[in-house]
């Protein structure tokens, strides 16, 4: 099932303003379109021209059970966050607070089948380990039928570098984050580098992390 609406946005090229049908949630259907960004493109009617139009967009694969929802507006977030609380499913939900780039990596990971709490403590240990400066961030990338994938690091001077997932180092550190007691909990909306950062690095409190982020909004 694919939902879509009408979005007026304005033209990376022309600057002028269009509305546009844009997909809004994917159902079990459309992961080729996420992971060759597609979905987040549109073409500007006055120059013909085609851009990334980084909307609000929801991936829920049922059959694996899981559901991925990118947003940058606070009441999206906080409506999501309230309505899955709600729910007793055991449906693995996440809310992308960043850009389509880790939208579409999310989508990946869970597709695949692996863990992505793991996943981005594997990625923050490969960080450390690579001991450079010069690494501006970390990936996991997939094809458009997330058949295979790679570790992707990205340098401050433009140059990438591609690495094999350490199967064996991953399932180690499954077990050591399992022991940390957050594999499986239902209430991990936000899983990122900084809740990789605070498995890693916090011995007590390894909380949901956007309850820290909704605590950061309301002091504002």
């Amino acid at each position: 099932m694919i939902k879509k609406s009408m979005h007026t946005t304005t033209c990376e090229y022309c600057n002028k303003e269009f509305k546009g049908e844009v997909v809004d949630e994917l159902i079990n259907e459309g992961l080729t379109s996420i992971m060759d960004m597609s979905v987040f493109k549109v073409k500007c009617p006055h120059c013909n021209e085609d851009f990334i139009y980084d909307h609000t967009l929801t991936y829920r694969d049922e059959e694996k059970g899981f559901e991925v929802k990118r947003t940058v507006i606070v009441k999206d977030f906080l409506e999501y966050v309230e309505e899955k609380d709600k729910d007793n499913s055991n449906m693995i939900c996440r809310i992308i607070p960043e850009d389509y780039i880790r939208f579409i990596e999310k989508v990946g990971i869970l597709t695949v089948g692996l863990d992505d709490v793991v996943a981005e403590v594997y990625k923050e240990i490969l960080f450390i380990n690579l001991k450079s400066d010069n690494v501006a961030d970390i990936l996991i990338q997939f094809n458009e039928d997330c058949s295979s994938c790679a570790v992707l690091v990205m340098y401050n001077d433009d140059s990438n570098e591609f690495y094999n997932i350490d199967m064996n180092m991953f399932n180690s550190l499954y077990e050591d984050v399992k022991a940390r007691g957050v594999i499986g909990r239902n209430n991990d909306y936000v899983v990122d580098r900084d809740f990789a950062m605070k498995i890693l690095y916090s011995k007590d409190d390894v909380g949901p992390i956007h309850l820290d982020m909704i605590k950061e909004w309301e002091e504002e």
